[in-house]
């Protein structure tokens, strides 16, 4: 994941400091939800955020890392209660 981050946020205007991942927020059936941290320059938030977001989900699908369990087609583990 660290390789996948550190490509991704090469030329991403605004980012001044590679991404930390600090922790897996979520996960689910049919997603992972993690915390990360970007140190980015005054006013550029918003449009850093978006641009790492689209870069890191196409980074993902070029490497092939896909939603946990079959991406929410129903064939999760059943939850018990």
């Amino acid at each position: 994941m660290r390789h996948v981050l550190s490509a991704t946020v090469q030329n991403v205007p605004g980012v001044l400091a590679p991404p930390e991942v600090h922790s897996v927020h979520q996960f689910d059936g049919s997603r992972v939800t993690l915390r990360l941290a970007v140190k980015v320059a005054p006013g550029t938030q918003v449009s850093a955020e978006r641009e790492l977001r689209r870069r890191l989900k196409l980074a993902l699908e070029r490497e092939a890392v896909g939603a946990p369990f079959g991406q929410g087609r129903g064939d999760a583990p059943a939850e018990t209660a």
